[in-house]
């Protein structure tokens, strides 16, 4: 393969992943060579991707390099999102801040408060202090790769984790409320119907001292940790069959039913990745 001319490797290197393109490279010069090749970089950039670097300066590999760290774009004054691409898929992920959501009496500050906090994706987060009626509700519009694609709520309850952290004396001891209904997680994204998950915040530990028997654990919200006691909550999942055409989701997590008052909730924003 090193005997090929730089621009036939270049050819059968844009056709890899971004992991073994960097593997190749150090196979020898010839692999080095063809791997810094706009040919190569330029198949692995995604679609539209000059509507977020509106500037383009640099090589398709620098600008691959910039999307990979992540982009700030303010559609909106003060209402951030970041735009990335994960390194070991190649996928296009979005991030929408929680300034960009739509919060019920979320510039009230009796009821929601707004911090910095460790390991969030921006600088400031909505910190719910106390509600009976918990809405969040945000959309996207935008071009994607084709693929199956994951909306998640990026959360933190208040408690331990905080504790440890050291954290100011008008934190409350526990996050509290979050036992005696389930929050409603949803997603929207044509031409299929919404789509909704009913799940509880709390643990099955505080569910069972709350008095809550008999919970199926399909209504514990499943979550991963990510980083600083930050969990994504997942709200559903959706395909994108045509990258030629921009996808539009509605999301929401609201809690109204049940009257019961709700605190300690930190909430960074709605991540949208493969």
């Amino acid at each position: 393969l090193g005997d090929l001319p730089a621009g036939c490797l270049a050819g059968i290197l844009g056709w890899l992943s971004p992991r073994d393109v960097g593997r190749l490279a150090l196979v020898n010069k010839t692999f080095l060579e063809a791997s810094r090749s706009d040919a190569v970089w330029r198949r692995m950039l995604p679609p539209h991707w000059k509507e977020v670097v509106r500037d383009g300066a640099g090589s398709a590999m620098d600008v691959y390099e910039r999307l990979s760290v992540g982009v700030f774009v303010e559609e909106e004054k003060d209402k951030p999102k970041i735009y990335w691409i994960d390194r070991p898929t190649g996928g296009v992920c979005n991030m929408i801040s929680a300034r960009a959501l739509r919060i019920v009496w979320g510039d009230d500050g009796r009821y929601w408060d707004w911090r910095s906090m460790n390991g969030s994706r921006f600088d400031e987060v909505a910190f719910l202090r106390d509600v009976c009626w918990l809405e969040i509700r945000g959309s996207f519009s935008g071009y994607l790769k084709l693929g199956s694609y994951r909306v998640s709520f990026r959360l933190q309850l208040l408690g331990s984790h905080a504790r440890r952290r050291g954290r100011g004396a008008d934190w409350h001891d526990d996050a509290y409320g979050w036992e005696a209904q389930p929050v409603i997680f949803s997603l929207s994204a044509p031409p299929s119907s919404t789509r909704e998950r009913r799940r509880y915040l709390a643990s099955a530990r505080q569910l069972h001292r709350g008095g809550q028997s008999g919970i199926e654990a399909a209504d514990l919200a499943a979550a991963r940790v990510v980083e600083d006691g930050w969990m994504e909550y997942d709200a559903g999942e959706f395909c994108v069959e045509d990258e030629d055409f921009p996808v539009a989701l509605e999301f929401s997590l609201v809690e109204i039913r049940g009257g019961n008052w709700k605190s300690g909730l930190y909430v960074d924003g709605v991540v949208i990745k493969p």
